[in-house]
């Protein structure tokens, strides 16, 4: 198999076609459709020649219906969710619909799988199994960012209007709640003006950070605030031990005595960090944080735009060095976990697609798509992918 080491420069490729028209449709339309530029042609469970290696392309699905937000895992299920509410389970194998629900009125964050669980938030926190709500709790605004902390399955939204709100999730073994309850809830800043932009969870405390300029950390339980810094912060991630803050500049903190200690930084030169993985960590874009999977050491691995330059990945040791840097041939909008020491990365702009990466800095492949890729997840083998037209695409090498 033919792989190319991780370059910092740019491979001429001709623009991709625009998207096709389509109309409404309830469900999906599972179609054996031409993929790609005039360099990658693909149809639905074949395999296609892309860049760096052969791709296997099992299937594309149109899956909702308005704008998407994002993409999740739950147990078995593939789950997409559109603005207006609409959540779709699909087979993650064939991505044939399997159940369909209206949770909420309107969505900008996407849902957390967690445990085989599902939550999504817009006015409400709303528990889904299937099409089935198992519970739903009111929330002071909607929602900009939701996590899941894996510890004791706290479920934790940010809203528009700055208030923090930590939620009893599913067998969460609390014996003094029941699910859904509402443990506590408090405001990111006295005067509540902050939108809670980035959660980050582990080690059972809380992360919101603001682009206002405040990080925040709660214990996940009672809500009792640990420390806050003032740092801006689009994106956050934590290992446990340490949590990284990113924007233009990105800082790792920890919990030190009497407050918070800064342990050191980097200037990444950018204008937005997308998000934030680590060996030692799950990823935390600007809306949604996953649960942690300690390893030994960590590493990070960061996704970011910089104006006029686009996109690209970059790689940090533990004490901040860099190990390398990726340019991506637009600008990085979404980040997946670690998985098997391979990341992948969600592209828009004029060449959009998926591209995934070793940890040791090699590009693996580079999948171009018909528009610009919304959000991106990793599970074993696959990686997932859902565009701007509502399109999801189920891919593996």
């Amino acid at each position: 198999m033919d792989r190319r080491p991780a370059v910092e420069t740019e491979i001429e490729m001709p623009a991709p076609p625009s998207p096709p028209s389509r109309s409404r449709r309830r469900f999906l339309r599972t179609a054996a459709a031409t993929v790609g530029t005039g360099l990658t042609t693909a149809v639905a469970g074949c395999s296609t020649r892309n860049l760096f290696s052969e791709v296997d392309v099992h299937f594309r699905t149109l899956a909702v219906e308005s704008p998407p937000v994002g993409l999740t895992t739950a147990g078995v299920w593939l789950v997409a969710a559109g603005r207006d509410g609409q959540v779709v389970g699909m087979d993650r194998g064939d991505g044939e619909a399997q159940w369909e629900t209206d949770a909420v009125d309107e969505l900008q964050v996407p849902p957390v799988g967690h445990d085989g669980e599902l939550y999504v938030a817009g006015e409400d926190v709303v528990s889904v199994d299937g099409a089935i709500e198992r519970w739903r709790t009111p929330l002071s605004g909607v929602a900009s960012a939701l996590a899941v902390v894996p510890e004791n399955n706290v479920v934790v939204a940010g809203t528009e209007d700055g208030h923090v709100t930590g939620v009893n999730g599913d067998d969460s073994g609390l014996v003094d709640a029941d699910d859904g309850d509402r443990l506590w809830e408090t405001r990111l800043t006295e005067s509540g003006a902050a939108r809670v932009d980035a959660l980050a969870a582990g080690d059972g405390v809380v992360y919101a950070g603001s682009r206002d300029g405040v990080v925040v950390a709660f214990d996940a339980r009672t809500g009792e605030e640990r420390w806050r810094t003032d740092h801006v912060a689009s994106a956050l991630s934590s290992t446990g031990s340490s949590v990284l803050l990113g924007r233009r500049r990105v800082h790792s903190v920890r919990d030190g005595d009497g407050g918070v200690e800064v342990e050191w930084h980097h200037d990444t030169g950018n204008n937005w960090t997308t998000g934030i993985a680590s060996t030692a960590a799950g990823p935390s874009t600007s809306k949604r944080a996953e649960s942690p999977t300690p390893t030994a050491s960590a590493r990070w691995f960061l996704a970011g735009t910089r104006t006029g330059e686009g996109g690209y990945v970059l790689a940090l040791t533990s004490d901040g060095e860099r190990l390398w840097r990726h340019q991506l041939t637009g600008d990085a909008v979404a980040l997946t976990p670690v998985r098997n020491d391979r990341f992948a990365v969600g592209i828009e702009g004029e060449r959009p697609g998926v591209q995934q990466f070793t940890t040791d800095g090699e590009s693996a492949w580079l999948f171009e798509t018909e528009t610009s890729v919304v959000d991106v997840v990793f599970g074993g083998d696959w990686v997932w992918a859902v565009t701007g037209s509502g399109r999801v695409v189920g891919l593996s090498e």
